[in-house]
């Protein structure tokens, strides 16, 4: 009788688990490593894809974080680090509430790299980041069409477009 009751309750766990989609993910976890169990930080939250929110101030990052294309992320949340923070690869993207401080770039976009996207960011901030030898301090957009409502940019730096380029 047992084995059967642990054949059934097996069976529905992996139905379950099998025909249910990940929903919103909720960054818990402020570093750039993994964390305890049950924790995410933005890389893993990221991996995921879908909706992302954040239960930590500050996310800061060691390398950038590519965000899958039909991702959404919302504030408020700080994300900084020594990298470009995010890289897009196509999709639609939509940023809502975030402050981006700190990004430093290579080449092209300190906060933001964005290549073939659609991507939407309202209410965010831009402070400081920097392309060193490209353009977009902040933002690089190449081949991507944005929409950037109620947004501040101060401080932002680079060999060309010292806030947005756009290319493309």
């Amino acid at each position: 009788m047992r084995k059967i009751l642990y054949t059934k309750v097996f069976t529905f766990v992996l139905l379950f688990l099998c025909t249910t989609s990940v929903g919103a993910v909720t960054v818990n976890n402020p570093n750039d490593t993994p964390g305890p169990p049950g924790t995410f930080n933005l890389r893993q939250a990221a991996a995921m894809g879908g909706s992302i929110d954040f239960a930590v101030p500050l996310n800061t990052l060691n390398m950038p974080v590519t965000i899958l294309p039909g991702t959404t992320i919302t504030g408020p949340t700080i994300i900084t680090g020594s990298t470009n923070l995010l890289v897009i690869n196509g999709g639609s993207v939509t940023i809502t509430g975030v402050v981006f401080s700190g990004g430093i770039a290579p080449m092209n976009g300190g906060a933001i790299m964005a290549t073939g996207a659609n991507l939407t960011i309202t209410g965010c901030e831009f402070l400081g980041n920097t392309a060193f030898s490209g353009s977009g301090g902040a933002i690089a957009l190449d081949a991507t069409t944005a929409t950037i409502t109620a947004s501040m940019f101060s401080g932002n730096l680079s060999g060309g477009g010292g806030a947005i380029d756009m290319a493309n």
